[in-house]
Formats: C-alpha cells, structure tokens, sequence
C-alpha cells in the first residue's frame, strides 16, 4: 500500500512538473503566445508577489481572502445547521416528508448562481446577500444527503430497538443518526466545496470585495496576470478546505 501511495504521488508532481514546464515553453521558452493571451509563470509569480504586499483596487489579498472566506463559512454553517436536521427529519417521518419533499423537488434543480439577481435586489452588494445564496448552495447537499441516509437506514436495528421498548426519539438519535453519520459528513463536505464554487460566481456579479471581485477588476482592467493569480488562489483554497474536510470526516468517523 505504501508503495502505491508513494508512486501515486510521485506521478502527480511530475504531472504538475510537466504541466509547468508546457506553460513556460509556449510563453517565455518560445514565444508561441503573448502575455496579454496567457503571462508566463514568472509574470504570475512576480504578480503574486506583489499583490501580497501592495493593495489592488482599494483591497488587500488578506482582505480579499478573508472576505470570501467569511461569507462562505457563515452562509455553509447555515446551511448545515437548517439542511441536516431537515433532511433527517424528511427520511425519518413519512408525513414531515410529504409536506416538504415536493418544495425540496422544485427547488433543488435550481443553480445557485440563479438566486444572485434576487440577492442583489433584497441585499444590494452586501455581503448578507452572498451569504444568502451560498446558504442555497449548501443547503440542498445536506438535505439529500441526510435524507438519502435515514431513508436507507437498516431496518433490523430499528425494530430491534422498538421491540426493546425504545421511543421513536431515542432510536433516531442513539441508533440511526451515528449509524447514516458519514453519509450526513459527505453531504457536508459535499456542501462546502459547492459553497465555495458559489461564492466566486457570486462575487463576479454583486461584492465590493473577496477573491471572484479581485478576479474580474482584473479582467476589466486586463490584467491576466492577476486573472491567473486569482484563479489560481481559488483553487488551492478549494483544494484544502476539501483536504480539511476530509481529515476532520475521517476523524468524526472514527469517534463513532
């Protein structure tokens, strides 16, 4: 297993070697495209650097990455905290489903992003209307997640419980919720990765601040450099709070 995993990762930094050394050749090794069409990795190097110590547009990168963050954290927690409970409750009690599933149904097959004309008239450009849909966004991973967990709970605990004399509550909370609770977690973490995708998409449109906002000022302005330098920022913050994630899903379920 060690051997694989080693092999793994070391195919995967000479994928990203080879990824970098493909870029540097068609701009600064050979010229084969502008820096207008695609900056070098040195140009994006040296605009990284300087947008770490200088403002851009009125803004801070710390400020920019705070700001994304915050509204990402608040508007996902909502939607953990409205989204688990609901979806359990949906597959735990069939008439809580009825009244519920057919709103769930409707709504879930629309974008996120679709929501930021509504959060730009009920919210203006402040950042309660990107916490709004962001809240959309993780909303609806938690709910079918959760929902799709109790549903296909293991009926031979739950009648072994009933017969013990157990009440319909105590089996929800000390026997179905800690037996579906990684599936809860993957909706969760599910949840966090949509939310931070909608974040970005809500900054190109309605913010005066966060990475989406720094990230087309500099289209605007034509700047790719700071295009990549923040396309770049958004990935690898997407990719460690997935990382985070991750651990923490795993450590939760080795408690249980």
């Amino acid at each position: 297993m060690d051997y694989r995993r080693d092999c793994s990762s070391l195919w995967s930094i000479v994928s990203i070697v080879a990824a970098l050394l493909l870029w540097y050749a068609v701009t600064d090794g050979f010229g084969l495209v502008s820096s207008l069409t695609l900056p070098s990795p040195a140009d994006v190097v040296s605009r990284a650097i300087w947008l770490a110590t200088h403002t851009y547009n009125g803004t801070t990168l710390p400020q920019n990455l705070f700001a994304s963050l915050s509204v990402v954290l608040i508007g996902w927690m909502l939607g953990v905290v409205i989204g688990v409970p609901l979806g359990v409750l949906m597959g735990w009690n069939e008439r809580i489903r009825q009244y519920v599933s057919p709103v769930i149904e409707l709504l879930r097959p629309i974008p996120p992003p679709a929501w930021i004309p509504f959060a730009v008239l009920w919210f203006g450009i402040a950042p309660s209307g990107r916490i709004f849909v962001i809240f959309i966004s993780a909303l609806m991973p938690c709910i079918i997640n959760a929902y799709g967990a109790v549903v296909g709970r293991d009926p031979i605990l739950v009648d072994a419980a009933r017969c013990l004399g157990a009440s319909d509550k105590r089996i929800l909370r000390s026997i179905v919720v800690p037996t579906v609770s990684s599936d809860i977690l993957a909706g969760i973490r599910i949840a966090i990765g949509s939310a931070w995708m909608t974040v970005v998409a809500a900054e190109l449109v309605a913010s005066s601040a966060g990475l989406g906002y720094m990230l087309v000022q500099a289209q605007y302005a034509i700047q790719p450099s700071i295009v990549l330098v923040s396309m770049f920022i958004i990935g690898l913050v997407g990719g460690l709070l997935s990382i985070t994630f991750r651990a923490l899903e795993r450590r939760i379920r080795g408690g249980f």
